[in-house]
């Protein structure tokens, strides 16, 4: 069968459809959204050459075993890790991620590469640069792995032992991927005789619905039993939403893991999910066009709500007196602000997230001013770049409630040795939960004051244990408590 070959393109943002600002206002119903990866298909579709191969023929089989061996229409081969860079890395080093304008199809499969000679590479000998055993892991074939079945195989186990792609071995000038370090070491004991195994079981596999040529991973990756990042959303989704549509759930079958760092030395590492194979690449791809500004957290937190080093922060004065945007306790080391999914604009190609329309909506009222405010606090913690800082994990609209089961203000999100377990000090919270515990954070998401209201309330008898002024507790408690 013919191959094709995808040649890149110059600028294929120019393919992208021109849009406007958008906001998810909660009270809007869901719309229908556009099929997740066109983003990356309208890039392939600006210029291509078809050029022609000799190659296997695909599975002729209509009871959807292609599905059922990890693959997913025009998702590519291993996530689209560059199979051919490979051979360029020492060994241990994570794989080169391909891009989605750079790509070879063979054998009616994509895969994508980092550059244009590596594609070409390829295309001159496809069977020596694509994995055997199809992208599977060599160690789960043996019929030796104790996290596999112990009985003969079947296409179903295969697609619960996802395979990481940075888990590699190049042997005889063939690419081997397994699940994970240890498969991998375990697999070398004795390399010719699991070899051998894992040859015999997948052909013995593929040979059972009578297909005959070549079957690649292209979405069966090894997951994350961890907390994603923002709420789990596919962030490359949004994309592709129309104006009022929800957010598209990901899901632990397509997890990538990110690190991020800072000029500090810190570095942050963070899963997210994808609803699609194709969603999860692109992203690998190119995650500094799609990770969220400010790692997800609330952007009009982060240009307005002063922290401790804020030369105006105002946690000290009464939360009588003391301004909306007074007494934060974000800072290096203390993140939130919090972030709800739901609340979400593209500007300028960039995701921006906030906990409430309302806040959103005055970022945008000046948007430019707003946005540079929080670039220069953003960069002032953990330094410029594209992929600096943390992203937020902990601190989503869900742990709100009701019931409250966790608010960034009183407990940050934890990003290294640094963060504070709490916010407020041991024996002022304990007074605090005495009095109030019942609506602890009820302010943002409650009626507003709610919480405030129970402090002022309380105030004989809190002023005690907290810190306070001789009229009201100070004002980080309140924000610390109650937001």
């Amino acid at each position: 069968m013919d191959a094709h070959l995808y040649g890149a393109v110059d600028a294929p943002e120019a393919a992208l459809p021109i849009r406007r600002p958008y906001v998810r206002r909660r009270a809007v119903a869901a719309g229908a959204f556009v099929a997740l990866w066109s983003l990356s298909l309208m890039a392939l579709s600006q210029s291509t050459t078809v050029m022609s191969m000799k190659a296997q023929a695909q599975c002729t089989d209509t009871g959807g075993f292609i599905a059922e061996f990890c693959n997913e229409a025009q998702s590519p081969v291993l996530g689209g890790a560059d199979v051919v860079a490979y051979r360029s890395l020492q060994q241990g080093a994570r794989a080169v991620q391909g891009k989605p304008d750079i790509v070879a199809e063979w054998n009616s499969f994509r895969f994508w590469f980092s550059s244009t000679k590596n594609r070409d590479l390829f295309m001159q000998a496809p069977e020596t640069y694509a994995p055997l055993l199809g992208g599977f892991c060599p160690f789960a074939l043996t019929g030796s792995d104790a996290k596999m079945p112990q009985r003969s195989l079947s296409v179903k186990d295969l697609k619960a032992m996802g395979t990481d792609p940075d888990q590699w071995l190049i042997n005889d000038d063939r690419l081997l991927v397994f699940r994970g370090p240890e498969a991998l070491r375990l697999f070398g004991r004795d390399f010719a005789a699991n070899m051998e195994k894992a040859s015999q079981n997948w052909e013995a596999l593929i040979a059972q619905p009578k297909c005959s040529g070549e079957l690649y991973n292209t979405q069966c990756f090894r997951t994350d039993k961890g907390v994603p990042a923002v709420g789990g959303v596919d962030v490359v989704a949004f994309f592709s939403l129309a104006e009022g549509s929800k957010p598209v759930e990901g899901s632990s079958k397509y997890p990538f893991q990110l690190t991020t760092s800072d000029d500090r030395g810190h570095a942050y590492s963070s899963t997210f999910h994808f609803a699609s194979a194709l969603s999860r690449a692109t992203f690998a791809a190119n995650p500094a066009k799609y990770l969220p500004a400010y790692g997800g957290f609330c952007s009009y937190g982060m240009a307005f709500e002063r922290g401790p080093d804020h030369e105006a922060w105002g946690g000290t004065v009464g939360m009588d007196v003391a301004a909306p945007e007074e007494g934060w306790p974000w800072a290096a080391d203390v993140m939130g602000p919090p972030t709800s999914v739901e609340n979400w604009v593209i500007m300028n190609e960039k995701l921006y997230f906030a906990f409430l329309p309302e806040v959103l909506a005055e970022f945008l009222n000046d948007f430019e001013t707003n946005r540079q405010r929080a670039d220069e606090r953003w960069a002032a913690w953990y330094g410029a770049g594209d992929l600096t800082g943390p992203v937020s994990v902990d601190c989503t609209s869900q742990n709100y409630g009701p019931p409250v089961a966790r608010t960034c203000t009183l407990q940050p999100q934890r990003i290294n040795d640094a963060s504070p377990a709490k916010t407020i000090e041991a024996g002022c919270l304990q007074a605090l939960d005495g009095a109030c515990g019942a609506v602890q954070g009820a302010n943002a998401v409650g009626v507003f004051g709610d919480c405030s209201s129970c402090l002022s309330a309380h105030f004989s008898t809190l002023r005690g244990a907290c810190p306070a002024t001789s009229t009201a507790l100070h004002a980080s408690v309140d924000k610390a408590y109650c937001w």
